[in-house]
């Protein structure tokens, strides 16, 4: 094998990682991504690893070649497109049982590569839907749904400038929310009626970090611990610019005078949350460009998890306790539905995960610490903490049994087929002799 076939080999390897690190997949789907494609090229000794910023990548030929080729790959940014993802996913599987060349291999990455989001009026609709439908949840009035609705959109917009322009994470998400805020204070000054907390909070749920959380547990349950915790900071750090972009705008609008006292939110029916979720979930899966043939599926899971979470809580059960059984649901659901759909999990889990995400809480935080009840404030950042941690464990724990399950499931399959090629070769044996010796069958 030439040695710039290997190079080639490795090229193609490391750009199906690369775009998957960049779409928004998890390190070890990466990792195994890369790997993957590198043996189904002819090359077994493969070693990867990846961070959330880098891939470092080095093949082995072995054969007669002593050389060991190494490349290694900065990611910058994430765009977070679900497409990628799953178009990465059935080119690994196409490329290792079809004779696809390796050129072929790279022309088809380009194409892959160069999917776009969706256009931004249709990432708009659902920031609107988003904004519109999570609203309800603060206690958000019908007009006051419709002004979280736009400003949410608005606030994409926003976003997406900032980010073709390179921003970091963290200001993107700042600016973004210092302008939803500003804007909830122009229209309490044109409405006083109207209350500011629910348009807030029901518009900056767009910037949750739903997919860092999702990916920093299934990282650590694979044993990418530097990822994980990598991946939980960069959480803590999207929390942070939310929080600090909403108080920076509320603690001037309170030393004008303004109130930041939050509305009493009442519980909507079990089944108009249940639509809500329906409805958010869609416009979450329109942001993240979620696969079409997907985005049903995902809305329908994200219903689902809702409705076991407020059934839970209707019943009396503390918040992180519901959040915990809903994200547990939602979790297996999705897991179910990525092995019927032979794609990747995340895909189906993480539109359903970010509502579960205490955005309200880390709003209220924000609220006591600007009116100096640090009590509360504390409290309230403790709430915050224990619903996080709730998503986190109950994704590792259907993450783990769903891997329990899928061990037991090769292990018997590997057990029979040992069995029958057993029973094979021993019945050629058999023939073997019988032929060898003469004898007949009676």
């Amino acid at each position: 094998m030439p040695k710039y076939r290997h190079k080639k080999i490795l090229r193609l390897s490391v750009q199906a990682g690369e775009i998957m690190q960049r779409s928004g997949a998890e390190t070890y789907r990466v990792e195994e991504t890369i790997t993957r494609v590198a043996r189904a090229a002819g090359i077994n000794d493969v070693e990867t690893f990846a961070t959330t910023t880098g891939i470092f990548a080095s093949v082995d030929p072995g054969e007669d070649v002593d050389d060991v080729f190494t490349l290694v790959k900065r990611v910058p940014f994430i765009e977070r497109n679900m497409e990628k993802i799953s178009e990465i996913n059935s080119f690994s599987r196409e490329f290792a049982t079809t004779d696809l060349t390796i050129d072929e291999g790279l022309a088809r990455l380009r194409e892959i590569d160069a999917i776009p989001k969706y256009p931004l009026w249709l990432r708009f609709i659902g920031s609107f839907l988003v904004g519109l439908c999570m609203s309800p949840s603060y206690g958000a009035h019908p007009y006051e749904m419709i002004f979280a609705g736009i400003i949410a959109g608005l606030a994409h917009l926003l976003s997406d400038l900032l980010d073709n322009l390179r921003f970091t994470d963290f200001i993107r998400v700042f600016t973004c929310c210092s302008g939803i805020t500003l804007l909830a204070v122009g229209l309490k000054l044109i409405i006083p009626q109207i209350a500011m907390s629910p348009i807030i909070v029901g518009a900056f749920a767009i910037f949750m970090p739903g997919i860092t959380i999702t990916n920093a547990a299934r990282d650590l349950i694979s044993a990418e611990t530097l990822s994980g915790v990598q991946r939980l900071t960069e959480a803590l750090l999207y929390a942070i610019a939310i929080a600090g972009g909403v108080g920076v705008v509320l603690k001037v609008w309170s030393l004008g005078g303004g109130t930041l006292l939050p509305r009493d939110a009442v519980a909507d029916p079990v089944w108009l949350q249940t639509i809500y979720a329906f409805i958010y979930t869609f416009g979450f899966s329109l942001l993240f460009r979620i696969p079409k043939r997907h985005i049903i599926t995902c809305a329908v899971f994200g219903a689902i998890a809702m409705l076991t979470c407020a059934l839970f809580t209707l019943q009396g059960y503390s918040l992180m306790t519901s959040v915990f059984f809903g994200t547990l649901v939602l979790s297996f659901l999705a897991e179910i539905g990525a092995r019927v759909a032979k794609d990747a999990t995340s895909i189906f889990l993480i539109p359903g995960i970010i509502p579960f995400v205490p955005g309200s809480l880390i709003y209220a935080t924000m609220t006591a610490l600007i009116g100096g009840n640090y009590e509360a404030s504390a409290y309230q950042a403790s709430q915050a903490g224990g619903v996080a941690g709730a998503i986190a464990i109950a994704l590792v724990i259907s993450a783990s049994i769903m891997r329990l399950i899928m061990t037991a499931r090769r292990r018997f399959r590997w057990m029979q087929a040992s069995k029958h090629s057993a029973k094979s070769r021993a019945k050629k044996a058999l023939r073997a002799m019988t032929k060898s010796r003469g004898w007949k069958k009676s």
